[in-house]
């Protein structure tokens, strides 16, 4: 994305008003928001739909990068699991002149366990056991629909302000 912060102020799909910018990933940059209609903090992931082409993944244009897109999404919506991000919605919009989709979810800012692991921190026995399990639980919910996450690591293991871990990424691109 070329510039993130001129997104800053806008309303998405006309409730989620982007309030900053929380992280620069890969492709992606994921924004604190509001959701204006419910007084909801929320997060949004933003990626140029540009980013999505991939002849290797199957999309060679815009098109059927979107049509991906919408795919993943269905499939990461369809999940509801106390340890799996939630994913509240998402849709496309063109800023600037560039087309961008984006994904909506619950705020998780507690960290991932990658940024606690860069800070020298660690979990006690008892905290590791619990993130274990409730990582367990979630990749079995997972599982049961069909679903295989591929890309477990310590960056997709977040906290929330409950001190609960998610997992993310499941279903999404």
């Amino acid at each position: 994305m070329r510039e993130s912060e001129t997104l800053l102020g806008t309303v998405l799909a006309g409730r989620y008003q982007i309030d900053n910018v929380r992280l620069r990933a890969t492709g992606s940059t994921i924004f604190d928001a509001t959701d204006i209609t419910a007084g909801e903090p929320l997060s949004v992931r933003v990626t140029p739909l540009d980013s999505l082409v991939d002849p290797a993944l199957g999309t060679t244009t815009q098109a059927d990068a979107l049509e991906a897109f919408e795919r993943h999404m269905e499939t990461a919506t369809s999940l509801r699991h106390p340890c799996i991000e939630a994913i509240r919605d998402h849709g496309e919009i063109t800023h600037e002149g560039e087309r961008l989709v984006f994904a909506v979810t619950e705020r998780l800012a507690g960290g991932s366990l990658q940024d606690l692991l860069d800070r020298n921190r660690r979990l006690t026995p008892s905290q590791a056991l619990i993130v274990g399990i409730d990582v367990c639980r979630a990749l079995d919910a997972a599982a049961k629909q069909g679903i295989i996450h591929g890309d477990l690591r310590p960056s997709r293991l977040v906290f929330g302000l409950d001190r609960r871990v998610r997992l993310v990424g499941c279903g999404t691109p």
